[in-house]
C-alpha cells in the first residue's frame, strides 16, 4: 500500500506536507511496482516516492509504504554436508530440478495471493 490510510501512523510530516488527510492510491499499481522490482530476488530496493509509484495524486499528503513479504529459503544454494553427499549419487540432478520447481510454485502462489497483515 502506497498512500495514507491512517492519520495516526507516521504522523510527523516534513515541512510542506500534511498527515491530517487520507490519500487512497491505486493498490494494484503499488503491487505491480513492488512485484516487478522484487519478485524472485534475494534482495531488492523500493523507493517510497510518488515518482517510483507513478502517483501524482495527493501531492501535499505525507504518504507511507506498507509491504508484506515472506522470505523463501534458498535451499538450492544452501551448504549442507548431507546434501553434498546425496548430490554425488545418481539422480541428484533430478532431485535438484524437482526442488527448484517446488520452490518456484510456492513463490508463484505467494505473489498471486499475497498475505495482507494489519498493523496493531
Amino acid at each position: 500500500m502506497w498512500g495514507r490510510e491512517n492519520k495516526e501512523f507516521c504522523n510527523e510530516s516534513p515541512v510542506g506536507l500534511t498527515a491530517d488527510k487520507l490519500c487512497e492510491t491505486d493498490e494494484e499499481n503499488a503491487y505491480k511496482k513492488v512485484n516487478s522490482q522484487c519478485r524472485n530476488q534475494q534482495g531488492c530496493e523500493v523507493i517510497a516516492s510518488n515518482t517510483f509509484f507513478d502517483e501524482p495524486s495527493c501531492k501535499t499528503v505525507y504518504k507511507y509504504l506498507k509491504i508484506c513479504y515472506e522470505c523463501i529459503p534458498d535451499s538450492v544454494n544452501a551448504v549442507d554436508s548431507l546434501l553434498e553427499g546425496k548430490r554425488k549419487k545418481r539422480g541428484a540432478k533430478l532431485e535438484s530440478i524437482l526442488r527448484r520447481k517446488r520452490e518456484e510454485k510456492v513463490m508463484d502462489e505467494l505473489w498471486d495471493k499475497p498475505y495482507h497483515a494489519q498493523l496493531l
